[in-house]
């Protein structure tokens, strides 16, 4: 196996300890200062992006492929992602009451987060 994409992996598993974290950090701040249906929407909403993000990168970084497809297999897990969330987003705003502005924050906080952390852990980590 590469190197790179070894060091990707590793990357990439801090990455999503330190996403999950703070998706939980920021619910648990939601529960003590807001309502409930509040909080549980945000979650929804972050779990939305965080899901499709995970599955994302499990199909690029550790499903066992062969290199020569590493981009046709990153185009196709992008679709795989996009459709996984508008899924998520589709279940979640019809089969639960939502706060419409609590959901789309822990949403695009959670793209912000996609993001943000893998500029973050390549400039402050050394893995």
């Amino acid at each position: 196996m590469s190197a790179v994409i070894k060091q990707f992996k590793k990357k990439y598993q801090l990455i999503l300890s330190i996403e999950f974290l703070f998706i939980m950090v920021i619910f648990c701040c939601f529960i003590l200062i807001s309502q409930w249906n509040r909080a549980v929407s945000f979650l929804l909403g972050s779990i939305s992006s965080f899901i499709p993000h995970c599955f994302f990168v499990f199909f690029v970084f550790f499903s066992n492929q062969k290199y020569a497809n590493k981009l046709t297999n990153f185009y196709k897990g992008e679709l795989f992602k996009f459709i996984l969330a508008i899924v998520l987003m589709v279940v979640a705003l019809k089969l639960v009451n939502v706060n419409v502005i609590f959901f789309f924050v822990g949403y695009f906080l959670g793209i912000f987060f996609n993001n943000l952390l893998p500029l973050v852990v390549t400039k402050y980590f050394k893995i």
